[in-house]
């Protein structure tokens, strides 16, 4: 699935080579009527002819200016639009979907659950070590494994799934159709797991963990707001116990 960004370049790729390919054959049409003309008035050699010649020439050039003006707004026009859109509900350092996006997506996931009685989850992503290595290391370098976070969720999420980054080091993993507790283990610790693994970022070994709080929709909450919370206060109880830990609402120990 592509995402906005993704559907923006592409948009903007599709339009740039239209630019192109129109104003490339209009050079050479220009250029052909030129040469025609030229012919005809040498072997006319008619004032009228030069006339009619020249006014032509200036109206195609006038069109053509006047449509790629109005290309160039329209093109204007719908990336300011994209962008509007991308920035409302996409994140601008990760690209992944904001918080409010998220919220709309789960809202439509809770009726879709409801009316057909299935079930769903919210996983809450903290990350763990990362203040200290965003404070020893600098911004740069933290934001790059915020990156990083993104990139290996995308890699471990199904496509029905949806990402989201709700604060700094915050993400969440909506799956929108649970079978058993056992498929949202697998997942927990496919993402502890991936986000566990040392880095090199700019020749500096990094290490940093992952805590998970999972909140289970109608067991847990009725709500998107309070199934992030609940699955918030999971993560929270399992990083007490340490790093790398992921913990269920309903359970009081946490699993590795």
């Amino acid at each position: 699935m592509l995402t906005m960004q993704q559907t923006s370049r592409r948009f903007q790729h599709v339009i740039t080579l239209f630019l192109l390919v129109f104003l490339s054959l209009g050079a050479c049409l220009n250029t052909a009527l030129f040469f025609l003309f030229y012919l005809m008035v040498e072997r006319y050699e008619s004032v009228l002819l030069l006339q009619f010649f020249v006014s032509c020439l200036l109206i195609f050039f006038l069109a053509s200016l006047c449509s790629w003006f109005l290309t160039l707004m329209v093109m204007k026009k719908r990336w300011a639009h994209r962008w509007l859109q991308d920035s409302t509900y996409f994140d601008g350092l990760t690209r992944l979907p904001n918080q409010q996006h998220f919220l709309d997506r789960v809202a439509e996931c809770i009726s879709y659950a409801s009316r057909y009685e299935h079930k769903l989850a919210i996983v809450f992503i903290n990350l763990d070590g990362f203040d200290g290595v965003n404070k020893k290391l600098g911004h740069r370098i933290g934001d790059q494994i915020l990156q990083h976070t993104a990139d290996c969720l995308r890699k471990i999420s199904r496509q029905s799934d949806t990402l989201a980054r709700l604060d700094k080091d915050e993400f969440c993993v909506l799956i929108p159709r649970v079978e058993n507790q056992q498929n949202i283990e697998s997942i927990a610790a496919k993402i502890i797991a991936a986000l566990s693994i040392p880095l090199t970022i700019e020749r500096e070994k990094v290490q940093i963990g992952a805590s998970l709080g999972i909140a289970i929709c109608p067991s847990d909450a009725s709500s998107g707001t309070e199934l992030i919370k609940k699955a918030q206060a999971a993560m929270a109880l399992a990083k007490q116990h340490g790093p790398n830990q992921y913990l269920f609402h309903s359970d009081t120990e946490p699993h590795s």
